[in-house]
């Protein structure tokens, strides 16, 4: 679709021209919205060598830093739900008492 357009763009552009940090910047727009934190914030690494004080760049980072905090205590809630689970259908199996 679009994304999948934007993205082979992009790729021109970093091939081609010699300021690559706008670039960098569409493609970590493009990883949000693909839900890839971890990706957008390689691609702003690159950008921060360049801008580290750019606003544009400062609030994609917050919030690819903030997707990626929620992705990571999604799946650690998810594992001790997991775990809870196990507990409660062992629970009569095994005396926890000690």
């Amino acid at each position: 679709g679009l994304l999948n357009e934007a993205e082979k763009t992009v790729a021109a552009i970093l091939e081609g021209f010699g300021d690559k940090t706008g670039a960098h910047m569409i493609q970590a727009n493009i990883a949000i919205e693909r839900k890839q934190a971890t990706k957008a914030l390689e691609h702003l690494a690159i950008v921060a060598e360049q801008r580290p004080r750019d606003l544009a760049y400062l609030s994609l980072r917050i919030e690819a830093l903030l997707k990626e905090a929620s992705r990571y205590a999604s799946t650690r809630l998810m594992e001790v739900e997991s775990r809870a689970k196990f507990v409660e259908s062992i629970k009569g199996d095994v005396d926890l008492s000690s």
